[in-house]
């Protein structure tokens, strides 16, 4: 299933699989949106159904943009898989805690 970001109050939702096929337009626009606001702001994922490591890639990617945009982040509704994912990858501190401006 494609993906796609779709408004919600106070960021985007993220819909679809995420996946190699889906994450470089997903990041694309994930920091489209990113640049275009000032205000904190979340991605939710409590629509995705499928993830695969190139999950936690698009989040990472999602996250330096915010830091260096001087933008508070945070991800919410964390599927497990991509959660056991982190965890295996040392990353897990990364979804555990909203990026601040620094």
């Amino acid at each position: 299933m494609k993906a796609k970001l779709i408004d919600i109050d106070g960021g985007w939702r993220i819909e679809g699989d995420i996946n190699y096929k889906t994450v470089v337009a997903l990041r694309n626009e994930g920091e489209a949106r990113l640049q275009r606001t000032s205000s904190p702001c979340l991605f939710d994922f409590s629509s995705v159904e499928q993830v695969n490591t190139s999950a936690l890639s698009l989040l990472l990617c999602w996250y330096r943009k915010a830091k260096s945009l001087k933008l508070q982040l945070e991800f919410v509704n964390l599927p497990s898989e991509l959660i056991a994912i982190a965890e295996m990858s040392d990353l897990s501190s990364v979804l555990e805690k909203p990026v601040h401006p620094s």
